[in-house]
């Protein structure tokens, strides 16, 4: 399985809602039904001061190859404070629990 984002290659410090980040998480050859996904969320780690940060995701599209997700970034701008590389993980809820899929680097830029 891999994960992957698609509308942003990367997000400007301080962006907030209604600005959203978009993640396709594909089956490949794993043999995972994605249609089964109940939930998903984003870990995200190493934005200074932040520390691991959970995002929620609300499920865009499903089948059983493709899952895109979506995360609103937070009103105020605060998830993403700094300039830097973090690191995203998806993790998926299915019926049988949960799995971790990436990571993948997320730039946080000066604009």
């Amino acid at each position: 399985m891999s994960a992957e984002r698609y509308s942003l290659p990367s997000v400007i410090r301080g962006t907030r809602a209604p600005e959203a980040l978009g993640v396709t998480v594909s089956a490949g050859t794993s043999g995972v039904d994605l249609s089964t996904v109940t939930a998903a969320r984003l870990l995200v780690h190493g934005i200074p001061r932040r520390g691991e940060q959970t995002w929620a995701t609300t499920i865009e599209t499903q089948t059983a190859a493709a899952l895109d997700l979506r995360h609103v970034f937070d009103a105020a701008g605060a998830e993403l404070a700094d300039p830097c590389v973090a690191r995203v993980i998806v993790v998926l809820t299915l019926p049988s629990g949960e799995i971790r899929v990436g990571p993948f680097s997320l730039a946080i830029v000066d604009w």
